[in-house]
């Protein structure tokens, strides 16, 4: 019972103490003194029935005290209350009203919660003159042995534990002092159980370079209704007050890459709750961290190639390009400017690197006839990013009916030297065939970036029949494309857009389908060339003009962005007749042609595609016995003698040059000038040549045959402390057994001398050299004692056999 203390009054004190006495409580010893009553707590109740049945309840625990004071936490009961009931009772007019309606809020009627800690709520019920208290009842069948029964005096809400996974009733019961009650229930309640997903990474404090992380986890776990989504936060801070991130993530899969980058050298924070379908929450993850450091390595990646905008017939974009030459690219990081007309700046996808050349991504459908600009930027594995690559096109939701004009030349990002004279362009048509009959002419049209108005472009004087617009009869090359020469001699450092328009026979164009690429104007004051571009589609030939009475350098890049070169042409190295035309310096990167197969008798695997120069005379001889330079680099950064990248030997490079006529052969080219590769400095070959033709950097891979072959070290001795004797194999170079020279096809056997064999090795890539653990077939490392190897060439059937002594 609820500790009350009767607060009497000074004039009642004989009063009470009378009925106290009568209900047997205090001793009648102590009545008979003064101080009859200690100092103490007494549980009193008095129970009067009248003759017609009426009850009257009168009780609690009376504390008494000689100097006065209620004790602490006691709920007094004012005399007058009781007085009342008294009163009441000897007069026989007593209420017998229970106490009013009242209302069970929470929670509400057949419910499921996933909460065991329940807050119970009710409306008051009302009684006129009494104080009112409550029990609540919770079972699962309210048959008794309630698992919840506990009673409250004059509030109406109690937060209680119920185990999960089970059904249950609630009901509450209103009681005033007199007896009278009222019962308002069984609410149903199911309680269920509702987990986390495991966190799985990244977990402990993992530390990465990288902007775009996968997160990964174990689903959560539910008894009751079935699981929607999770709730994802990421955050720089525990408390998750501002989180960068914020979202949900459906049910059905366990990772997620968010669509955001993670640029900043901090430690980042994420969590997870489950979702269900009744939209109840589990609880949080503990918050898991992500510790981004700042790049060691800030060498930006290579630019992609080939960025192409189509416009499909259902409104959706296909985004496709080629792959950046950099091998350390790890991911392409998709913007775009969600149709605003401003910069590419909203991320729409980080498109992983795979094996393809080219990469694709297809937005969802877009507003017929709204232009949409899109941006693609390759990311190493460093999180350093390269130049981006943009261009915009105009969405549809019907099939075209002119062909369109396809950018090949320049492609995106390109950069041109402020105050060059010309710049040639190439394109073609894509379209039905009837479309691409029917074109009679185009219009090529400049702005500058990111919305200003498209302007024709000026026709240069240095190609013939150049003219805006071109006709299509007289424009088309002899290898199927369109070139026409831009007069951009008056055109300020800054970012444009170039775009072609197609007319047909019909007086219809297509401007309204038209993509766009994006050129870039550089600042006069950057060491750079006419035209700067990362390697080019095979067979494409593409002209840059210089001026022929200056010296001019040419960067090129091929394969990884820490392999390059450039070609020096020097001052009056053409015909003079040709000056004042301006010369148009041909370059293309040939990755495949009938004379690769003269390379490999030779046996030397290219480190380089082939690179071809010539110039647009046709002329291959530089005037005035001038010669050029051609200087190749390539790196070796983690010193395992290898080029980066490759199986093949740096201290076996040279620079090769072939004729480009199929069947002829490979010419060394002597080496004029070489740097060994560090582990920071690129290594280079360079060479000279009178005339222009088809260059490449060469190493050989594999011996030609068995005649070099060598075993080393032998004797091993791994234990002896010098390391010109052995080293106990741990992966590193140096360590274990190196069989040297090999052919490109080999295999290598090691027996016992008892003929027991104890290593197997073939392969028909050979990279010259096998590094052998000294291990036998089962991985033990084999005893000290003599051992027999055969070497055999595959290719032409020769064998070499020979001793191997190991000492342990």
């Amino acid at each position: 019972m609820v500790p009350v203390r009767v607060d009497v009054g000074r004039c009642l004190r004989s009063f009470f103490l009378t009925v106290l006495l009568l209900l047997g409580v205090l001793p009648k010893a102590a009545a008979a003194t003064s101080g009859f009553m200690r100092n103490d707590t007494y549980t009193v109740r008095a129970v009067i029935s009248s003759g017609g049945g009426s009850t009257l309840y009168v009780g609690g625990k009376v504390s008494y005290f000689t100097n006065g004071g209620p004790a602490t936490g006691e709920v007094v009961i004012p005399a007058r209350r009781i007085l009342a009931g008294l009163t009441q009772y000897w007069l026989g007019t007593h209420d017998t009203t229970p106490p009013t309606e009242f209302t069970l809020l929470n929670p509400v009627d057949d419910i499921d919660t996933n909460e065991n800690w329940i807050t119970f709520r009710w409306t008051e019920a009302e009684d006129s003159s009494h104080p009112i208290s409550y029990r609540l009842i919770v079972d699962t069948d309210m048959a008794g042995n309630y698992v919840v029964d506990s009673t409250v005096a004059e509030t109406s809400f109690l937060r209680v534990a119920v185990a999960p996974n089970d059904t249950y009733f609630w009901r509450i019961v209103a009681s005033d002092i007199r007896g009278n009650s009222r019962t308002v229930g069984d609410s149903l309640l199911r309680i269920y159980t509702l987990t986390p997903p495991t966190l799985v990474y990244p977990v402990g404090g993992v530390e990465t370079t990288a902007t775009s992380f996968l997160f990964d986890w174990i689903d959560g776990t539910t008894t009751g209704p079935s699981i929607t989504d999770y709730q994802f936060q990421v955050a720089n801070d525990t408390a998750f007050d501002t989180p960068i991130l914020d979202f949900f993530h459906n049910f059905g899969t366990s990772e997620t890459r968010p669509l955001y980058l993670f640029t900043a050298v901090d430690t980042f924070y994420w969590r997870m709750r489950t979702r269900d379908a009744l939209g109840n929450f589990s609880s949080w993850t503990a918050a898991e961290t992500i510790v981004r450091l700042a790049p060691a390595e800030t060498m930006a990646p290579l630019a992609v190639r080939g960025f192409t905008l189509t416009a499909l017939d259902t409104g959706a974009i296909l985004i496709t390009w080629q792959r950046s030459p950099s091998l350390d690219v790890v991911q392409y990081n998709l913007s775009w400017d969600e149709g605003r007309g401003t910069a590419a700046d909203t991320l729409l996808a980080v498109v992983g690197q795979d094996t393809s050349e080219f990469l694709r991504f297809l937005t969802t459908m877009l507003t017929n006839g709204k232009e949409y600009r899109f941006q693609v930027v390759a990311q190493d594995t460093n999180g350093n990013q390269g130049p981006a690559v943009f261009g915009s096109v105009i969405a549809r939701t019907s099939a075209p009916t002119v062909a369109n004009g396809v950018m090949e030349f320049p492609e995106a990002g390109t950069k041109i030297r402020e105050g060059d004279s010309a710049l040639p362009i190439f394109f073609t048509l894509d379209g039905t065939s009837q479309q691409i009959d029917s074109a009679v002419s185009f219009l090529l049209q400049y702005r500058l970036f990111p919305n200003g108005a498209w302007t024709d472009m000026s026709p240069s004087t240095v190609a013939s029949e150049n003219a805006n617009p071109i006709a299509v009869a007289k424009a088309k090359t002899d290898i199927g494309n369109y070139r026409f020469v831009w007069d951009l001699s008056g055109l300020a450092a800054d970012t444009y857009e170039i775009r072609v328009i197609v007319n047909d026979d019909q007086g219809e164009s297509s401007w309204l389908t038209a993509a766009s690429v994006s050129t870039l104007i550089v600042d006069p004051a950057i060491d750079s060339p006419s035209i700067q571009t990362t390697v080019l589609r095979d067979g494409l030939k593409v002209d840059r003009v210089f001026s022929a009475n200056r010296t001019e350098t040419f960067p090129i890049v091929n394969g990884t962005d820490t392999q390059g070169g450039y070609v020096v042409l020097p001052d009056g190295a053409f015909p003079v007749a040709q000056d004042t035309a301006g010369i148009f310096l041909s370059v293309s990167i040939r990755s495949k042609a009938g004379f690769d197969t003269d390379l490999t008798s030779v046996t030397a695997r290219p480190v380089w595609d082939a690179l071809e120069v010539s110039v647009s005379s046709g002329d291959t001889e530089m005037a005035g016995n001038k010669t050029a330079t051609v200087h190749l680099t390539f790196r070796d950064d983690n010193q395992d003698g290898f080029v980066d990248g490759t199986f093949v030997r740096w201290n076996t490079l040279k620079i090769m040059r072939h004729s480009g006529i199929p069947g002829d052969a490979w010419e060394e080219m002597p080496t004029t000038a070489s740097q060994d590769p560090t582990a920071d400095t690129p290594g280079f070959l360079e060479t000279i040549t009178a005339h222009f033709s088809i260059f490449r950097l060469v190493g050989v891979a594999a011996s030609p045959n068995l005649s070099t072959f060598m075993v080393a070290p032998n004797p091993f001795r791994p234990n002896d402390g010098v390391d010109a004797t052995g080293r106990n194999f741990t992966g590193a170079p140096g360590t274990g057994i190196y069989f040297l020279n090999l052919p490109l096809k080999v295999r290598i056997r090691v027996f016992t001398v008892a003929g027991r064999k104890v290593f197997d090795f073939q392969t028909n890539n050979s990279t010259g050299q096998v590094q052998w653990d000294v291990t036998n077939e089962v991985g033990q490392p084999i005893a000290s004692g003599v051992y027999i190897y055969v070497v055999e060439d595959l290719g032409t059937g020769n064998k070499k056999t020979g001793k191997l002594v190991v000492i342990r």
